[in-house]
Order: C-alpha cells, then structure tokens, then sequence
C-alpha cells in the first residue's frame, strides 16, 4: 500500500490572516449561516478556509490549558523555576456550580445555566413508548421546543454586548442577520438531528464552533468578578473554565457531554456517520483529547514545549495518574470516570455497549496498549481529529458558514497545513503552546507566527511538513483510513501494549481476538508481531481452504 499523497504546494500569499482574531468593529457585517460543504473537493476547499484555521486555533487554546501546570509560587509569581514547585492538575470532579482553582466566568455560568434548562426540558418530553427501529420520536418534539426558545435562552443567558453587535442592513436585502443569529445556527445543530434522530461528532463540531464564535464575539473576555491574576489568564484560565464548566460531564445537569449522553439514552439516538467498530467512539471525540491532556506531563506556564511522550509524575518520580491500559479494566474505568474526561468516555461506553471491549471498541483497545504516556495518545488524538472529523465530508458536510466563521473565499484561502504544520513538536516549541503567551482573552493568533508570514505558503522552518500532521500515514486502495490508532502499537513491538489487559491478565474486562479473526490491526502495519499474526491469519485461512477443497473433490468423485 502506498503512503497518502501530498497536497499540492499552496498558491502565493494575498493577505495577512491572524487565527482567532477577535471582532471589535462596530461596522462588522454579519451573515446567515449556510451549507457550503456538497462534495469531496469542497472539503479540501474547507481546509482553506479561514474557519478551519479559527477552529483548529481555538481547539488548540482548549486541549493545552489542560495540560497540568507547575503550581504558582506566592513568594515569586513570575519565577521559570518550576522543578521545585508542586504540580497543579484539574480534575473533573469538584462541587457544582464552582471549581477549586478554576474561576468561571459569567458568561460560563451563563452557558451552563442554558444547558441545564435544556436538560429540564428533557423531563417534559418523555420517551415515546410505542414500537420503534431506530431512535424514538419524542426526540424531534424535545428539539422543537429547544428551536421555538432558542432566541430566548440566548439573550438570556448570554452577554448582551454580544447579542447586541451593531448589523448592517440595506432595504434591498431586508432584515439585517444578527450576531443572534449567527450563533444560534451552530448552537441548533450541537444536539443531534430531529430528521434522522441520531447525534456524532458533527453535532459535537456544532457545539466547538458555537463556542469558537462567542469566543471570536469577545463572549469569553475576562470578567470583573473573576480571581484569575494576570498570570493565570495568561495560562489559559479562561480556557480551561470553558472546558471544566461547560463541558465535563463530571459537572452534571448544567454541563454540554452530560445532557449528549442523557439525551442519546433517553431517546436511544443512532451514532451519526460512524465507522462503526472501526471508529473511535460512536457519538463523540473531544473528551478524549481534554481528557488526555488531564493525564499527561507538567508543561512550564510559558515557555515549555508541549511533550510528546510520558504521563503525569510525582515528585519522587512515581505515576501520578493510572496507565492507558487501565482503560480496559471496569474496576478502574469506575474508578476514575468522575475525575478525568477519558476515562469517563470509556465508562459511558460501557453503559451502552456489551460484549468483550477489543470487540466493539478495537481503536481505543489499541490505544491501551501505548506504553509511552498519555502526551502520545493526547498528540495522537489531535491528529485523528483533524483526519477522522475535519477531513470527512459525512462529518462536515452539515457545517453551516457565516461571517464570524467565514468560508474560503479566494482573496481569503488560509493553508491549512501551515497552521497544523507549527504543531509539529520538531519545531521545538509548539505553537499550540505560545497561545498561552498573551493574555487568553487578548487577540492574539494562535500561532503568533503566521501573521508574519504568508498565509498561503508555510513558514521556511517548516518545509517539509506542508503534507500537514497526517503525512506519511498509509491509506488503504479505497480510501479507508487506518482500524487502528496510527500511533498504538501492538504487544511485543516496542511501541506499547505491554501491561495492557488481556490473556494471562485476570480481572480485565475483555479478551483478545482468536486466531481465527482477522486482527485490528491495519494491513500495511510495518511492526513484526503485526506481520506474524497476519501471516499467520493468513496461513490459518489457506489451509482451511485447501481442505474444504479435497473435501468436496472427495464428495463429487464418491
């Protein structure tokens, strides 16, 4: 099998592009929200698009300010010594409606107040309780009710400087659209549809760019009622409450992944363009990136590369947090499913599924066997999602584009791989990581060095790299990308799967596949144990073959 091949080199620069600019003109002209996404060509178009790049930045801005951090220093804030100072994490559980170290803004609180109405209106809408197929009815008449009240619940619960963005209307055109408007259209389409009645990772992206816009409408800018120092809004504060306070379903009612599960449970929502077995997760993606990030190695506050192997450490050098192959074990799942994103993906699994977990979950079986830490599965991770959901067209398909995240016009085409190229941690200092420079409420890009260089063509030190993160992992004649993690690797070579759950390993909640079944394992894996056992695979089968061949020459001739 042949390696994927490179894009073509981008076209010449037209103009400067900063990622996740903010939005300060009064005279902003904003824009209903429509599909552009009908074929494959569109979406490498998408990859251009400048909300590509406001997406990418500003999943970025949320995976690192989860990362743990050196604990602050009260005699000297400012200190780079960090090898001294306790590490400071932030775990899933904590009491509602507040966090231990993590301030949450109004406009968070606001948000999960949103969502916890919507989690009420739930309770009016009961299952249907006539026979059914696929997904029950009353899901389109919960999200009817959601549509009717939309503009309600955002002007209620959202800034009203936002809301309130001054639009521009002609009498030719009619009505002006409204930054309302533009907002709701993604908020409306991170519950599921109503027309198939089933939820995936596109809803999810429905929710992300939601909260990107409000982001670029200065929704998230620091509040007068918040502790954050200056320092600590520097190191993603505003971020990580983002995540913590209006994401982790560990928060409960009031929290966006916990009214997703309820929902997809209560009204039994079909998986929306899933791989099936072959996917990560049926319904959702970023928890475990989030999740991951929890996990892996203390990053300096400013100046530390990201890391790409290892996991969280005591002081004495001891694991701070359990191993990927704990993933496979329910005790440990139940264990650790209320303080840590991942691991509460895994056990919501686990309550819908049943059957070995190497069966109806192979990818992330695969994944407990990396022995490297979880800073490889959260590097991985990032790469599967910009290939698995910002590169599959039944995923993005049903993004809709506006003015806040405009689409690719050609006086405005941003290469995409130059802002996936300056996360490359060969670069030495990812640029997912200077984020965290400025303020997290400031304009600045993310990275800080594309304005300064062309949008169209990658920055010089990162030639070689214009193929983007995903260069170099095979695909298969048809397209199908990889059953396996790309960067999981099998017991035995060396890559991880040592220690993980299976034969010889009581207690674990699943067993390996026979030799009769085809392995997870991706054809054009390269490892030798991955060779053996499709040889052997092979072999078993060819044999087989040949036997029921005598058998039945044997028949006729009798």
């Amino acid at each position: 099998m042949s390696a994927r091949s490179p894009p073509p080199s981008p076209p010449p620069a037209t103009a400067a592009f900063t990622p996740l600019a903010l939005i300060y003109t009064p005279a902003h002209v904003f824009q209903q929200p429509i599909h552009r996404i009908h074929t494959e060509r569109d979406v490498s178009r998408f990859r251009r698009a400048p909300s590509y790049a406001h997406l990418v930045s500003f999943l970025f801005r949320l995976n690192v300010a989860m990362f743990p951090r050196p604990a602050p220093s009260p005699s000297s804030p400012s200190s780079s010594s960090t090898s001294s100072r306790p590490t400071q994490t932030w775990p899933s559980s904590f009491p509602a409606p507040s966090h231990p170290t993590v301030p949450f803004s109004r406009t968070v609180r606001g948000l999960a107040a949103l969502i916890a109405q919507l989690n009420g209106l739930m309770d009016e809408v009961p299952p249907d309780p006539g026979p059914r197929r696929f997904g029950n009815v009353s899901f389109r008449t919960w999200h009817a009710r959601v549509e009717s009240r939309m503009g309600a619940l955002l002007e209620e619960h959202l800034p009203a400087a936002v809301l309130a963005s001054p639009a521009a209307s002609t009498e030719e055109e009619g009505p002006a659209v409204t930054a309302k408007e533009e907002l709701a259209a993604y908020l409306r389409g991170a519950f599921g549809s109503p027309q198939r009645l089933d939820y995936g990772t596109g809803h999810e992206l429905s929710f992300l760019a939601f909260l990107a816009a409000l982001w670029r409408l200065r929704g998230f800018e620091a509040n007068a009622d918040t502790t954050a120092d200056a320092e600590a809004e520097g190191d993603g504060m505003a971020e990580r409450g983002i995540v913590l306070g209006v994401m982790d379903p560990a928060k409960g009612r009031d929290s966006y992944f916990h009214l997703i599960r309820r929902l997809i449970q209560r009204y039994t929502l079909e998986p929306a363009g899933s791989h099936g077995v072959w996917g990560l997760d049926d319904h959702a993606f970023l928890p475990y990136i989030f999740g991951s990030a929890q996990l892996c190695p203390a990053i300096g506050r400013t100046t530390s590369p990201l890391p790409t192997e290892g996991s969280l450490l005591r002081a004495d050098g001891v694991a701070a947090v359990p191993a990927p192959a704990a993933t496979t074990e329910r005790a440990a799942v139940e264990a650790q499913r209320a303080h840590n994103m991942y691991f509460a993906a895994i056990g919501f699994i686990n309550d819908v599924k049943r059957g070995p977990f190497w069966e109806h979950s192979p990818v992330l079986w695969d994944i407990s066997g990396v022995k490297t830490g979880w800073a490889k599965i959260n590097k991985g991770m990032l790469r599967m999602y910009e290939d698995e959901v910002l590169g599959k067209r039944p995923v993005v398909q049903h993004f809709v584009f506006g003015s806040v995240l405009p689409w690719a016009d050609e006086e405005e085409e941003v290469w995409a791989e130059e802002v996936w190229a300056v996360l490359d941690p060969s670069n030495g200092k990812t640029a997912a990581l200077s984020l965290v420079e400025g303020s997290s409420t400031s304009a600045s890009a993310l990275p800080p060095s594309l304005p300064s260089q062309s949008p169209q063509s990658p920055p010089s030190q990162h030639q070689g790299h214009s193929a983007g993160p995903m260069a170099g992992i095979a695909m298969s004649a048809d397209g199908v990308p990889t059953t396996r993690a790309p960067w999981a690797r099998p017991v035995g070579d060396g890559g991880g799967g040592g220690g993980r759950a299976g034969p010889g390993n009581p207690g674990t909640m699943m067993q390996p596949p026979t030799t009769m079944m085809p392995p997870t394992r991706a054809p054009w894996a390269t490892s030798a144990a991955g060779a053996r056992s499709a040889a052997s695979t092979a072999s078993t089968t060819n044999t087989m073959t040949t036997a029921t061949k005598t058998a039945q020459e044997s028949g006729r001739k009798a």
